[in-house]
């Protein structure tokens, strides 16, 4: 066994007494007041998939009868999408989506931004999970206000990221459970490796024999250590208590989404919002040979999902929403796209009204001076209109800030 030393057994149980750096996954929702809570009697949740550096829009709903984007596209331009109406296709590796919409279960939308739309992968990605564009927030994220708002104290699991703790689920006084998979929910390493774990929980159960403990330090460290073990053993729980409705392709993205569909149908838990990413999207060159294969994986993953969902009864709980950072450019010189601003989004859902929701593509869209679809309307509407219509819920929380509306009618 390596050697702890003092130091190191400090910062340990520094860690341990804060419920933060000695867990993979759990810091528990400090003592807040929550405005209401509604998690525990609503059975809505949303799956929220981002697609990381930033899909190439036009690729994916595509300009069917826009001659300007074939002609700003010649290698790239899609010839053979699937048709939803006169105006737009479907990428022809999004089928099973594809089939999805036929049922009147999927919207789609391109141009989704906000004001100023920055092309940086970071800025973006961070600016989108905020939900506050103007630099004077404090910091959260509308999954977190979400949380914080309509989630009580106890709802630990309200919110889970598989994409690590991203500014989407920020907010004072939360910090979501995180984890690579349910599998690897537990506790992580240190710079000493685990067997320090094994001693930390040597020593907290020594002093958990002591009846006598009063000292607030040792007390603060107990609870941080039976509340850290107590989610490990609820997501173990979690975990092994289900059972496959469905066979999940076995892509990183579709366990992942298999991992959703634990917490969702799990009756130990309220899982509420749950962040996924699906990367690979920054397609500079070649993106004929790479967007396809992404789109498929992307497709196999959600149809899976939805399909379980379906049979477990609770299609009409849940929804699922993709999007990007940003948008891209027209076609360069390395057959791929560039970074731009207006980005692709396509939501999944029982009650969605089912085609394009987004205004319609023009001509101008691909011959302006800026060389990418150009911000058509503000994301923020799209996922407002989730919680009012889905998740039940007031959004003005979630989203203080002022934005403008062009009237997206996403639900029937």
């Amino acid at each position: 066994m390596k050697k702890l030393n003092r130091r190191d057994f400090l910062k340990n149980l520094t860690a341990c007494a804060c419920g933060t750096a000695i867990a993979k996954g759990l810091v528990p929702f400090n003592s807040v007041a929550f405005a209401q809570a509604t998690c525990a009697t609503s059975r809505k949740s949303l799956v929220t998939i981002f697609l990381n550096g930033g899909p190439h829009g036009p690729s994916i709903l595509v300009p069917r009868a826009t001659q300007s984007y074939f002609d700003k596209h010649p290698t790239l331009g899609i010839t053979n999408s699937l048709p939803i109406d006169t105006y737009h296709g479907l990428h022809p590796s999004l089928a099973n989506i594809y089939n999805l919409y036929t049922q009147g279960k999927a919207v789609f939308l391109n141009g989704a931004g906000y004001p100023n739309h920055s092309r940086s992968h970071e800025d973006s990605t961070n600016l989108m999970g905020n939900g506050i564009v103007s630099g004077v927030g404090d910091g959260s994220g509308w999954g977190g206000r979400f949380a914080k708002t309509y989630c009580g104290p106890n709802e630990v699991f309200s919110l889970f990221s598989f994409r690590g703790n991203i500014s989407d689920i920020q907010a004072a006084g939360i910090t979501a459970p995180t984890a690579s998979s349910l599998g690897t929910y537990g506790y992580s390493n240190d710079s000493q490796g685990t067997n320090n774990n094994r001693f930390l929980r040597q020593v907290m159960a020594e002093t958990r024999l002591n009846s006598g403990v009063t000292n607030p330090h040792q007390q603060a460290m107990l609870s941080a250590w039976d509340t850290t073990d107590n989610s490990i053993s609820t997501i173990a729980a979690v975990n092994s208590g289900y059972t496959n409705g469905v066979a999940y392709p076995n892509t990183g993205l579709a366990q992942r989404m298999r991992d959703a569909a634990k917490l969702i149908v799990s009756n130990q838990i309220t899982a509420k919002a749950i962040f996924i990413s699906h990367g690979g999207f920054d397609t500079h060159g070649s993106q004929n040979n790479s967007l396809p294969n992404l789109l498929t994986t992307l497709d196999q993953a959600v149809s899976a999902f939805w399909q379980d969902m379906v049979n477990r009864g609770r299609a009409d709980d849940v929804m699922v929403l993709f999007y990007g950072e940003f948008g891209r450019t027209h076609e360069n010189d390395n057959q791929g796209t560039d970074h731009g601003t207006g980005t692709f989004m396509g939501l999944i859902g029982n009650n969605v009204r089912a085609g394009v929701a987004s205004p319609a593509y023009q001509e101008s869209d691909f011959l302006q001076r800026a060389p990418w679809v150009p911000v058509k309307f503000d994301y923020r509407e799209v996922i407002e209109q989730i919680h009012s219509r889905h998740m039940g819920v007031d959004p003005a929380p979630i989203f203080p800030e002022a934005f403008n509306r062009v009237g997206l009618n996403l639900f029937a």
